[in-house]
Parts: structure tokens; C-alpha cells; sequence
């Protein structure tokens, strides 16, 4: 064989990978060719190389020119092209050879040979090889007509030049599912098997065939007669099974020798395809959110996909071939039983529900799997819904919260989580099992198979097969029934849809099934419902003595909520609100705005009175604070005069203040609310907030009681709730010159807020909040978790576990060992490339103009605005400070992984004030700056930062490019450094599209951080005026200049550090003649 070390690999899908672990197993480099729509494909990330074609669809892998090009460009020895596409093409195995590559398949001449069906069929008489009873080449019409009239009818028509894709149209097709070696018919028949051999060898002898390829057969199960059908000369998705039937690889046998050995035990292969059994395989297309192969010496799987792969219609629906070997083929059935019903696809419809079904099916057992099998010997009943109509916002919910707390995750689950349990207890179900949530209109399903279902929540119009069926009942469905729910009426706006089973196939991502549709996460394709979706049900066992059950109406939650329960805190304090401002609070009646959403609920109401003019170095509005972690779901933020409640799907952090917190038994209530509804808010004390969710436990309790014909007593809903006057302040610990003051705030009945110094934005406080962290969560148990951002640490914690006062305790105890910055301190450099005046960001600000303020200080141009707010004498300015400072991550959160930095230099500090109200949409990867932090946005997500600038989006939901850690989808980290580099537009470009592909990989060092001021060091020689320290005091920076009788001097010891408290008289910077 010649030398060949370089081999492109002319094809997509699983025949890309197999062949790209071919030439690796041998030792050879690879390099493949994508689409954009294959971005996601594990042969772009597994090829030694991988290259973006310009064309989209199948046309680009048939493109000779721009892959012969290719070839010559990357230097490429032998041209791999597998099956489909140019695999079957002459003229292109023929130019290969004449640019002095070899063609890893048959010699041109072969494929010439059989490419033509009718001088296939001429060649296999002269080599004596039995062929079906046909005509030769017909010319028109008329002569198919007569050929047909003396064949007799039926009759196949077939393109002579059909072969590899040659001459295809668009039309009604089927394909294997399941392929077997050695075939049934033939394992107990080996004269038959050696007849066939013979037939198959005298034919690709007499063409001085030269590689693998596949002579196809019919046999009649009857006589054993067989006649010649076709050659394929290419590699066949059908030889796999024959690779494990021999213990072999035809991919490398073609690169290095044919293999003779013959099929040992019996081999299945199942095709996996992006099909749905339920409506006649109609192929799908979408997100893979979760996938579950089996261990690699239980099963061969050959599959081009992983979670986050992105599966296109522009291309075929195979996803995997799954193959078992065994002795005998029933233990081999046996088997791949066990290995399907292991193996898990979620998020995108395909066949291996069928599959499974197929597989344990009688006739298939038989093994007299013949050509008409499918149609007339085998049935399959799907299980599950199809969307007729979706509704006005239909998605998935589980009441299981995600397993990652922070970190910008959303909580998610159902708004009403009481009326979703009620639901699942009704079926039967676990309270937290996943179910439909509908929002305002109801959706109409047609049910494909029996199961039982309860609809709870909001009142609306329910009817199967047109007639009326109760809400809050137990629902028997039969399959064939259609069910359809109406448009809300009165009061409330979710209710939800239960099923038996709940949602088997329903992709879990992070321990839940819920959607969070703002941020394309989880659910079904991380979206609301559409027309055609197909939802699995579970297969359930119908139990006619169980009955009917329908709650009564004290058993059913009131959804006329007029009143809403809210704690103090973390913000509604003397320092940030008035008295007269916590007296609006609760005062007045609050209207639901039309921007109500599962990401937050917008309110209309009085202006309440700030105890502040501004927020400082935080912002223009005294409703801007440093960013902190926020009390989400619950907390009453503030958005300069309009307040919004934190409903499931709200960020996570952000500088915005909290004035109250609602507790988690009143949580529900949110699901309710509409806009126009009005409601009051009622300040209560944190022992009511439990008595609240004693309240709500026994009424579901009770529910449960009633399901199982037991007594039950009625719980009351009302609450002697006497409004509470403590300030939201819990605790003040005092500190020293070693250890920080310590505010403790009051955060719902699950949270408090720990501030370490009024409003200060430092490296120190970061440290210092990370150290208290580290300390609290040393001293805990299950049931405790901390989030910090740069200068504040929320405590979360389950309160059946802690007490409020026992979370104040530990608190005030972990404050003694909080640290200030230590010297070194071991970190992560990131280095991410940077473009200045990208389009995208003209383009969101332009559109934030026309569609929600006009005019802003930050309007029209974000960096000129933050330039004359700085008083830089240029826009470039802005840039060159991006371009030359370190910054570090001082948290990771808000929504889905953004980073806040701080420069490490004081003269990067720039300062700007935030969108108000915030932008609904922010280009990912956007750098921006609000009051004195910097961030980068992860994805296309609302905001309030002045955008500056494009970097790379930061976040992979499934944590598959690199530079992602495995569960961590967030690729910065807090305490990360990170410096930009400068790329032009078209760099830029290259670079995003090498990171969507996975290929791009961000530079990622082991660094030290040293906390001393940078402005001089030991050993540096000053002169007079020199700037050799900067002290922030009072909103003011003052610089440490050195005299005139310092010019010369030496720096002899650098002995405050950055970010730390001075005093008059402590020595910043010790200087020697």
C-alpha cells in the first residue's frame, strides 16, 4: 500500500466517523469537510482538521471542484468518500486518481461497470449469475409498457443510472431498520449461503473488482431460488453488522487487506433514525438535548451525534446503527433488548420506541423477516400525544428543581406548582413529575394511545371528542381521542395538563425536565409547543376499579389572589427606602403590566420614595446597587421606579435593588397572575412565612388523604398575618481592622443576604465574600448553599432544616475567619479575542431606540457615551483599555453564566450607568459595562450593561466545546483572569463560527494573582511626579505622587496591598535612596 498520511474524509454523519477512527486506529491524520448545519457532528471535532464548506446542504459534499481544491490546499493523500454523496461517482473517483490520491474504494472502471443497471445485469449473465426476470435498457414508454404486459404484473421500474444518487427525485421511500448477519434464512442452510458466495465472487472477478462492496440478492423463501438485484460498490451502512459478525473493520480492511474470515455467531444492527413511527415516519429535525448510549463492550454503536448536536433536514435521518453480537441469535435478540431499553435519545422524535417494540415482536422472533414484514406481518401502536394546535404557551415542567444552584441556572418548574401537583396526585403520579403547563389558551391533542390525565389550575373550557370534561378530575383517554382546552375565563392564567407515566422520553437537562423557553433550555427543543410535536407517553396498565375522582371545591386552591405575602429584605431598609416608601409598598394596589412572563413579572403602581438620590458608583437611579445575588424566584426588584416580582425562569444576580421577597409557600400565586390583575402586597414576619408553608403542606396532604378514600380535614387558607415592622436588617456584625462589617439581610424564608461593606466594589470585598463563603459552606450540612457576588453572599437553606436565627448564627461565627487578599493566589488566564464596532452591537442598540427609549444618556453609541462619561479624550480610549487590562471574574451568574470582571488596574476602572428599563435582547458574546463591573454576555438574553464590544459567548448549555468542564456549562469561573486580545471583523468571524463547531479552543493558563499594587514594584526606579499608588476615597480616586526630592529613588518594598483599608500613618510604598 502506498504511503499515505494524510486522508480527507468526503462525507458527514456516522460513515465520517467511522472512517475518522479507521485512519486513527492506523496512525493516519484526517481531515473533514462540514456544513454549518453540521457544526454539532462529532467527525468535526474528532478529524485531526476540519474545514467550513461555503455551500449548505447536500450539494456541498457533491461539489468535485471545491473538494478536489481541497484536497491539493491540505495536501491530501487518499480521499475517503464512504457511501451516498461522490462515493459512487466515476468521474470524481477517476479525477482523484489522476491528482495523484488514491480513491479508497473500488477503481473507476468498476464503479462504471455497475453504476448502470442495465450493464450490471449484462455483466451478470455472462458471468452466469442468476437475475430477476426482466427487460433490458427501454427508450420511451411505450417499450416499458410492452415489457410489462409480457413480465406480467407487478413490475419495478428502475433508473438504469439510479446508483449512489444518481438521477434521485423527492419521493415516497422506505429503508432498513434492522439488518442481521448471517441472515435467518440462511443460518441453517450453508449450501444455499456458498451458492450466493459463489454467485457474488464470480461476478466481482469477472470486473477485477478491488475494494468493498456489497452484491445484493433476492430470495425466495420457498424454492431458495435467488436472482441478482444490484452492486453496490461503496461502503454500506449494511456491512457494519458483518464487521461484528467477523470480528473486523471494513474501513481499515480498505486501507489495508480484504478479510476473509467468515461471520462467527450471529450479529443484529437497529437503525436509529430522526423518524416518527406515529405519523408514517416523518423525518424530524432539532436539538439533541440528552442522549445514553451503552458501555462500548455491551454494544457497537456508530453514530455521529451527541447531546447539543444540532440535526438538520438538509441531510438523511440515520442518528446511530446500534449492533450486538452474540452466540446464537435469540440470545443475541435478548440483548439488544436489554441495550435499547438502556439507551436514550431525548429532545428529538425518533424510531427507537419502534425499535424496541419491533425487536420483541413474535414475528420478528421467527425469524421469517421477509420483504413485506413491515407492512403486512408487524403492527406498531405508538405511545403518545401529537400537537394538534400548541396553544397559547405550552410547555414542560417539573416541580424537581435543577441540581446546580447559581451560576445564572434558572430554578425553573411550574409557575403554580400547587395546582401541577394537584394534577399528578390525581393520575397518580409523583407531585414532581413532569407535566404540561399551559398558559391563558389551552392547546388540542389527539392521544395515540389509553392513558389517564387531570387538568387543575386556571378555569377554562375543557371538552374530549367535544364533550365537556371537569377540571380537577381524573380523566380516562382512549387512543384516537382528541382533547382540546379553550381560552382562561375569570380569574388565574396557568393551569396544567398531568399524564399518567408523565413524559418518558421528555429530555432531562441538570436534574429537571422543565423549559426555560427565554434562554432555549430544557423541555421539548428548549421552546414552547408547536403544531405537529409528537410527546411519548408512558405504556400504563388502565385499572377500571380505580374510579373516577374529582377535588372538591375546598380542596381546590383559590385563584382570585387578591393578596400576596411578601418578608422584608433584603432591601426595603432605612438606606435605601423611606419609611413613607415601605408605607407605598404595602399601601398601594399593584396592577400586573402587560410584560409578564416566566422570566419576571412587571408591575404598575405609584412611585415609592427612595432614601437616595443616586446609587453611586452603581448608577444613575437609587434603585441601582452592586451587583448581588439575588433572592430568585421571590424577590420584588426595582428597575429604577417600576418594580417586577422574580417569577421561576428570573436571573440569578444583578444591581438592581430587592425592596421584599415573597415566601415560597406564596410562590404559586405568581403562576396566577395576569396583566391587569390587581393585588395588594402583605409585609409578614418569618415566622408566618412558615406557618404559610405548614398551610400549604397540609392542604396537599389533605388532597392526598381524599385521593386514597381517607378522611381529611379542610385546611383554611386565611392567615391571622400580622404585618410585620422589623426592619429587613437581621443582624449587624461589627468589624475590626482584620475583619469586615458584616450587614445580614433578611431574603425570603429560604435566604439572607450578607453584605461585606456598604455598596463596595472591590478586589478586597470579592476575596473576602468568597472567604465567607468557603467558610459557611466548611461548617454545613445538606440543605445549605451559598452564592457570592463581589462584594455579597446570599445563604440559601432549606427551612424544615435550619432556623433563620441558626443561618444568622453561622454566619456571624464564619465572619472571624474571613481573609483578606493573600499573596499569591493561584488562579485560571483566560485569553479571548475581542472586536471593537461589531455590527450586531449597532444593531441592538438601534433597535432598543425604535422599540423602548429613544433618548438616553447611553444613546445612540454606547462607547462614545461611556467615553465622555470617563472624561477619555478618545473613543478609542474605551478600546485601549479593554484591549490592555486584566480583569478578573469576581461572579459568575445573572442568566446562564455571565461573568462579572473588575479590572486590576484602578485606572481601568470606567464607570457607566445601566439601561433603564433593560434591553429583551443582547447579541452573545457582548462585553459591556454598568456602573464600575464588566461582563460578557453568554447569549442573546435582555440586559442592562452599555454594550462596548464582541468577544465569544461563554456558555455551552451541554458542555461540549472546549474549554468546558463536564457539568459546568459556564466556561468562566469566579477568580478567573482574563485579558482580551484584538481581531479584526473578519477574524472575529472565522473564530465564532470555529467555536460553534467545537474546533476553536480558548486559551486557558495557570496564573498567580498578585494582590499588591501594580503601579510600581520592589526594585523600580521612580521619578518625580510619578504615580506610584491610588487611594479611592468617597467616590474620588487620589493619586500617590512621588516629590521631587523622590526622583531617583528606589522602590524598596510595596507594602499595602490592592483593595485594602489604609489609615493615616500605614506605609503604602517604602522608597530608598
Amino acid at each position: 500500500m502506498r504511503a499515505i498520511r494524510t486522508v480527507l474524509v468526503a462525507n458527514r454523519g456516522e460513515i465520517a466517523v467511522r472512517c475518522i477512527r479507521a485512519c486513527r486506529k492506523l496512525g493516519i491524520d484526517t481531515v473533514a469537510i462540514y456544513t454549518a448545519a453540521d457544526s454539532g457532528s462529532l467527525h468535526v471535532s474528532q478529524a485531526t482538521r476540519s474545514l467550513l464548506l461555503d455551500d449548505d446542504g447536500p450539494g456541498a459534499f457533491a461539489n468535485v471542484e471545491k473538494i478536489l481544491d481541497i484536497c491539493k490546499a491540505e495536501s491530501i493523500d487518499a480521499v475517503f468518500a464512504g457511501y451516498g454523496f461522490l462515493s459512487e461517482n466515476a468521474g470524481f473517483a477517476r479525477q482523484v486518481q489522476e491528482h495523484d490520491m488514491a480513491f479508497v474504494g473500488p477503481d473507476y472502471r468498476s464503479i462504471e461497470a455497475m453504476g448502470l443497471k442495465h450493464t450490471a445485469r449484462e455483466l451478470a449473465v455472462a458471468a452466469s449469475v442468476p437475475v430477476v426476470k426482466g427487460s433490458g435498457l427501454l427508450r420511451n414508454p411505450d417499450e416499458a409498457v410492452e415489457a410489462a404486459r409480457v413480465a406480467g404484473l407487478p413490475v419495478m421500474l428502475k433508473a438504469s443510472g439510479g446508483g449512489g444518487g444518481m438521477g434521485t427525485q423527492v419521493c415516497w421511500t422506505e429503508d432498513e431498520v434492522v439488518e442481521e448477519c448471517p441472515s435467518p434464512h440462511l443460518a441453517d442452510k450453508p449450501e444455499l449461503r456458498q451458492r450466493l458466495l459463489d454467485c457474488a465472487t464470480s461476478l466481482t472477478r469477472s470486473i477485477n473488482y478491488r475494494s468493498a462492496g456489497t452484491v445484493e440478492f433476492l430470495v425466495d423463501d420457498e424454492s431458495d431460488d435467488f436472482f441478482f438485484l444490484e452492486m453496490n460498490t461503496q461502503l454500506m451502512l449494511v456491512q457494519a453488522d458483518y464487521e461484528l459478525a467477523k470480528a473486523g473493520g471494513i474501513p481499515s480492511d480498505v486501507l489495508l487487506k480484504l478479510q476473509k474470515d467468515t461471520p462467527n455467531g450471529a450479529a443484529i444492527e437497529v437503525r436509529i433514525c430522526c423518524e416518527n413511527p406515529a405519523s408514517q415516519f416523518l423525518p424530524s429535525s432539532g436539538l439533541v438535548q440528552q442522549l445514553r448510549w451503552p458501555a462500548e463492550d455491551n454494544a457497537r454503536v456508530d453514530t455521529w451525534i451527541q447531546a447539543g448536536t444540532r440535526v438538520s433536514s438538509d441531510f438523511d435521518s440515520l442518528l446511530a446503527k446500534v449492533m450486538v453480537r452474540k452466540d446464537t441469535r435469540d440470545s443475541a435478540i435478548r440483548h439488544l433488548v436489554d441495550v435499547l431499553q438502556y439507551t436514550q435519545i431525548g429532545g428529538i422524535v425518533n424510531n427507537l420506541a419502534f425499535l424496541r417494540h419491533l425487536i420483541t415482536s413474535q414475528p420478528f422472533r421467527s425469524g421469517r423477516t421477509l420483504t413485506m414484514f413491515l407492512s403486512e406481518q408487524y403492527k406498531f401502536e405508538p405511545c403518545g400525544i401529537q400537537v394538534i394546535a400548541p396553544g397559547g404557551h405550552t410547555t414542560i415542567q417539573q416541580a424537581r428543581i435543577r441540581s446546580i444552584n447559581g451560576f445564572g441556572i434558572p430554578k425553573g418548574g411550574p409557575m403554580d406548582d400547587l395546582s401541577a401537583t394537584l394534577a399528578n396526585l390525581i393520575v397518580g403520579n409523583e407531585k414532581d413529575t413532569e407535566c404540561l403547563e399551559v398558559v391563558m389558551m389551552g392547546p388540542e391533542l389527539m392521544f395515540l394511545s389509553e392513558t389517564i390525565i387531570s387538568i387543575c389550575g386556571a378555569d377554562l373550557p375543557v371538552e374530549l371528542d367535544g364533550k365537556t370534561v371537569d377540571m380537577w378530575s381524573r380523566v380516562h383517554v382512549r387512543p384516537g381521542q382528541k382533547l382540546k382546552l379553550g381560552i382562561v375565563r375569570g380569574h388565574g392564567a396557568s393551569c396544567y395538563i398531568a399524564f399518567e407515566g408523565g413524559l418518558p422520553s421528555a429530555a432531562d437537562w441538570l436534574g429537571s425536565k422543565s423549559t426555560t423557553s427565554s434562554l432555549g433550555l430544557g423541555g421539548l427543543q428548549g421552546r414552547i409547543l408547536r403544531h405537529g410535536d409528537y410527546l411519548e407517553l408512558a405504556k400504563i396498565n388502565f385499572d377500571a376499579d380505580r374510579g373516577t375522582a374529582t377535588l372538591p371545591l375546598e380542596l381546590r386552591p383559590p385563584l382570585n389572589v387578591t393578596e400576596i405575602c411578601v418578608m422584608h429584605g433584603p432591601h426595603d431598609s432605612d438606606d435605601f427606602i423611606t419609611h413613607k416608601g415601605r408605607d407605598q409598598l404595602s399601601s398601594a394596589t399593584w396592577k400586573v403590566n402587560h410584560n409578564c412572563s416566566r422570566t419576571g413579572i412587571r408591575l404598575d403602581g405609584p412611585s415609592i420614595e427612595w432614601a437616595r438620590e443616586t446609587g453611586g458608583t452603581a448608577g444613575a437611579h437609587p434603585s441601582n446597587v452592586v451587583d448581588y445575588p439575588y433572592p430568585s424566584p421571590g424577590g420584588v426588584n426595582w428597575t429604577g421606579d417600576s418594580p417586577a416580582i422574580f417569577p421561576r425562569d428570573a436571573p440569578d444576580l444583578g444591581g438592581f435593588l430587592c425592596s421584599s421577597t415573597v415566601p415560597s409557600a406564596e410562590l404559586w400565586k405568581l403562576g396566577q397572575l395576569k396583566p391587569g390583575h390587581a393585588f395588594r402586597f402583605v409585609p409578614v414576619s418569618f415566622s408566618a412565612a412558615r406557618k404559610l408553608s405548614k398551610l400549604k403542606s397540609a392542604f396537599i396532604d389533605a388532597v392526598r388523604r381524599f385521593l386514597s378514600n381517607e378522611n381529611f380535614e379542610s385546611v383554611t387558607w386565611s392567615l391571622d398575618k400580622e404585618e410585620d415592622t422589623k426592619s429587613s436588617i437581621i443582624k449587624v456584625v461589627t468589624g475590626d481592622t482584620h475583619t469586615s462589617t458584616l450587614t445580614i439581610r433578611q431574603a425570603g424564608d429560604t435566604g439572607v443576604l450578607v453584605d461585606l461593606g456598604f455598596q463596595n466594589a472591590t478586589l478586597e470585598t470579592s476575596v473576602k465574600a468568597n472567604s465567607l463563603a468557603s467558610a459557611i459552606q466548611a461548617t454545613s450540612t445538606s440543605g445549605l448553599s451559598v452564592r457570592i457576588n463581589i462584594s455579597s453572599v446570599l445563604v440559601e437553606f432549606d427551612p424544615e432544616l435550619f432556623s433563620q436565627e441558626c443561618i444568622v448564627d453561622l454566619v456571624a461565627a464564619s465572619s472571624l475567619s474571613v481573609a483578606r487578599i493573600e499573596k499569591p493566589m493561584k488562579c485560571r488566564l483566560l485569553k479571548l479575542p475581542i472586536v471593537f464596532d461589531h455590527p450586531a452591537i449597532k444593531e441592538s442598540e438601534e433597535r432598543y431606540t425604535k422599540l423602548i427609549r429613544s433618548k438616553a444618556a447611553y444613546l445612540p453609541d454606547g462607547v462614545a457615551y461611556v467615553q465622555e462619561n470617563n472624561a477619555l479624550p478618545k473613543r478609542e480610549d474605551v478600546f485601549r483599555i479593554l484591549r490592555n487590562s486584566r480583569f478578573m471574574v469576581v461572579a459568575v451568574g445573572f442568566m446562564i453564566g455571565l461573568p462579572l470582571m473588575l479590572p486590576l488596574d484602578p485606572r481601568a476602572r470606567l464607570s457607566a450607568q445601566k439601561y433603564n428599563p433593560p434591553r429583551t435582547s443582547t447579541p452573545p458574546g457582548t462585553v459591556g459595562l454598568g456602573g464600575r463591573s464588566f461582563c460578557i454576555y453568554p447569549t442573546d438574553q435582555p440586559g442592562g450593561y452599555v454594550p462596548i464590544a464582541r468577544s465569544i459567548p461563554v456558555w455551552d448549555t451541554f458542555s461540549l466545546r472546549k474549554g468546558f468542564a463536564e457539568g459546568r456549562p459556564w466556561l468562566c469561573e469566579p477568580f478567573d483572569l482574563v485579558e482580551f486580545y484584538d481581531v479584526d471583523l473578519d477574524k472575529f468571524s472565522r473564530i465564532e463560527k470555529a467555536f460553534q463547531s467545537g474546533t476553536w479552543e480558548p486559551s486557558i493558563e495557570n496564573a498567580i494573582f498578585d494582590g499588591a499594587l501594580e503601579l510600581v514594584k520592589a526594585g523600580d526606579k521612580v521619578s518625580a511626579g510619578q504615580t506610584v499608588a491610588i487611594l479611592e476615597s468617597m467616590k474620588m480616586e487620589i493619586p500617590i505622587v512621588a516629590d521631587s526630592k523622590h526622583d531617583g529613588f528606589f522602590v524598596k518594598v510595596v507594602a499595602a496591598k490592592e483593595g485594602v483599608l489604609v489609615y493615616p500613618g500605614d506605609a503604602i510604598v517604602v522608597l530608598a535612596n
